[in-house]
C-alpha cells in the first residue's frame, strides 16, 4: 500500500509490517514538540526513507542498519547505499 507514493508497509520475511510513523517509537523524541530531527516529518507522518529515526516494525531496531530480510527492493537497493 502506498500513501502518496510512499510505502506504507514493509514486506520483511515474506510478511508485511505497518511502518512506524513519527511519535509511535518507543523512545521520546518530541514528536509533540517539533518534527523529526533527521527527517523533518511531523508527528504521526511517515519518516523519509533512510531517517536514523525509523524503526523496524519486526525487531525495533534502525530500519537503515538492522539485520532484518527485506522483501522489498527498493529497500534492500537503498540500504545498501548506506
Amino acid at each position: 500500500m502506498k500513501e502518496e507514493g510512499i510505502p506504507t508497509t514493509f514486506r520483511i520475511g515474506g510478511k508485511i509490517y505497518d511502518r512506524n510513523r513519527y511519535g509511535q517509537e518507543e523512545e521520546e523524541w518530541g514528536a509533540d514538540r517539533q518534527p523529526c530531527h533527521d527527517c523533518g516529518v511531523s508527528k504521526g507522518e511517515l519518516h523519509i526513507f533512510g531517517c536514523d529515526v525509523e524503526r523496524c516494525p519486526n525487531c525495533g531496531g534502525q530500519v537503515i542498519y538492522c539485520e532484518c530480510d527485506f522483501d522489498d527492493e527498493f529497500i534492500r537497493e537503498n540500504r545498501a547505499k548506506i
